[in-house]
């Protein structure tokens, strides 16, 4: 498989901290206020996420991360430097982006441990700390001098509906201070219903390579590397929850990185589609406003097929 068709296409960094790149547009990845001057290479993958917590303080409806059916979880911290450090062996640090988020990170009290930790073994990767921002003006000059150390991204979600969103001024004051750059994506007024259907869909391999969520929201948790961020949330949390409605997730959907020796072996593993996607209806998501959860199963999966 050659690189350049694994990218193609690949609209990337399609997650909802999306950098506003054109589908196919690899010339050089810039975020919202231009000042990235990382460029995307075709030997390098785009992107990982890894997340620092499973639990959130917010409770949005249809989260991707399932995070109002998490359960408490914070990834140990010795844990995630051993999957980092296989990460390191198996790419030679040749990961454009790495982002550490949740359910919503800075409820993990040892987050500067985690940066230093992702810096260490990815000196000229671009590190980003996803929060929804609720707990940012609280953070101790510490952080702020850990992710100036390190030079961190932090990019903050913002839900305007959430009654009690927290003034952010003084959180910019110190990311200035600081010398640390933060930014935010645009009000969140509406959430994303996933859709996913118990009636198995056909043609995977189109709905495979038309699929935004691939790669561009690749996964690692705990020695496990996922294609998107609804493969591991299924395995994880919904069917955990919905007993009833269990999707089953077959060995080919999941990569054991420490049976992984090179990055080839993570191209292929990308390139190629996962059984998964015959019960995923991502590109025929619908869009509804923001509302808290109630912990149905509408909010996941498509009505009509429970």
């Amino acid at each position: 498989m050659k690189r350049r068709d694994f990218f193609k296409g690949a609209g990337i960094f399609g997650c909802g901290f999306a950098l506003g790149l054109g589908t196919g547009n690899l010339s050089k990845i810039k975020n919202r206020d231009n000042n990235s001057n990382l460029e995307q290479k075709s030997d390098w993958l785009p992107h990982i996420e890894i997340s620092l917590c499973y639990h959130c303080n917010l409770n949005c409806a249809g989260c991707y991360h399932c995070a109002p059916i998490a359960p408490i979880y914070f990834m140990p911290l010795d844990i995630f430097e051993k999957d980092l450090e296989q990460m390191y062996k198996i790419t030679q640090g040749k990961i454009h982006t790495i982002v550490l988020l949740g359910g919503e990170p800075l409820l993990n009290k040892k987050i500067e441990e985690y940066i230093e930790i992702a810096r260490k073994y990815f000196k000229r990767s671009e590190i980003i700390v996803y929060t929804n921002g609720l707990l940012l003006n609280n953070m101790p000059n510490s952080f702020w001098e850990t992710c100036k150390k390190n030079n961190v991204v932090i990019k903050h979600s913002f839900y305007p509906l959430y009654n009690k969103y927290p003034d952010l001024k003084d959180s910019y004051k110190k990311s200035e201070k600081y010398e640390v750059k933060l930014t935010s994506d645009s009000p969140r007024y509406k959430f994303v219903e996933i859709n996913l259907n118990n009636q198995k869909l056909n043609n995977i391999n189109k709905k495979y390579k038309d699929c935004k969520k691939k790669i561009n929201c690749a996964v690692l948790d705990n020695g496990l590397l996922y294609p998107c961020l609804i493969i591991p949330s299924v395995k994880l949390f919904l069917n955990k929850y919905f007993t009833k409605h269990i999707l089953p997730i077959d060995k080919n959907d999941i990569l054991n990185i420490y049976k992984t020796k090179s990055i080839d072996e993570i191209f292929e593993f990308y390139n190629e589609p996962k059984n998964f996607c015959k019960y995923c209806n991502y590109n025929d998501k619908q869009r509804k406003l923001w509302r808290h959860s109630k912990r149905k199963p509408e909010e996941w999966y498509k009505v009509t097929s429970l």
